[in-house]
């Protein structure tokens, strides 16, 4: 695990050290006197995000004097990659990843202060992001940087033409809107892309707002 120089307590070494990001976790020690040395593994997504996270990777690693070692991973192989270093308990100090798996396994360090400092001094977090943070026992030990949600993009001239003046609250408003501007064959009610990263996603979250698991005992 990280070690801080002499002198300088654990709080205070993980407040200069580290990046806001899904998950931290293990790494060499730097040698008393060196320069911290923080390994990231980013995985690659667009060109253009993948500069701008590295670029600001680099410029904060220069402003607080840490040797930063930056890693870009496919997105299609993060996920092995990950999974083979959590089991090895070898992860890097900074990985864009979802903190639920690495802190299940013991391997987050607790950030419950952390947390609480950027509580007050932002005035608090934004919707639900504190239910995702909060563990049940009050401790801290990841922090988002970020959420998503569904968007509903629909056809209002079909959708008005069916008979409805509002968008959907439910999903169920969703199907029977769908059901009712559908025109077999040249309009469906539901277009949902299909690749190998989003075909999956948001009916994951329908399925998982319903209570069902996404796999058996």
């Amino acid at each position: 695990m990280l070690r801080q120089p002499a002198g300088m307590t654990r709080r205070q070494f993980m407040a200069t050290a580290a990046l806001t990001s899904g998950a931290a976790a293990f790494g060499a020690a730097p040698a008393l006197g060196q320069q911290p040395r923080l390994v990231y593994w980013a995985y690659q997504f667009l060109r253009s995000s993948d500069e701008a996270r590295v670029n600001f990777a680099q410029e904060w690693a220069a402003k607080n004097k840490v040797e930063m070692q930056i890693t870009l991973v496919p997105w299609k192989e993060f996920m092995t990659k990950i999974t083979a270093a959590i089991q090895a308990q070898a992860t890097p100090d900074i990985v864009e990843s979802g903190g639920v798996e690495l802190r299940a396994l013991g391997q987050l360090l607790d950030v419950t202060e952390v947390y609480e400092k950027l509580e007050k001094e932002h005035g608090g977090w934004l919707g639900s992001s504190s239910l995702y943070m909060r563990e049940p026992d009050g401790h801290v030990h990841h922090i988002l940087y970020g959420l998503a949600g569904a968007v509903v993009i629909a056809r209002r001239d079909l959708v008005t033409q069916a008979g409805f003046q509002k968008p959907p609250e439910t999903w169920e408003e969703v199907l029977v809107q769908a059901k009712k501007a559908q025109q077999l064959p040249r309009v469906y009610g539901i277009g949902q892309p299909v690749s190998n990263q989003t075909d999956s996603n948001v009916w994951e979250v329908v399925m998982r707002s319903y209570g069902a698991p996404m796999a058996d005992e």
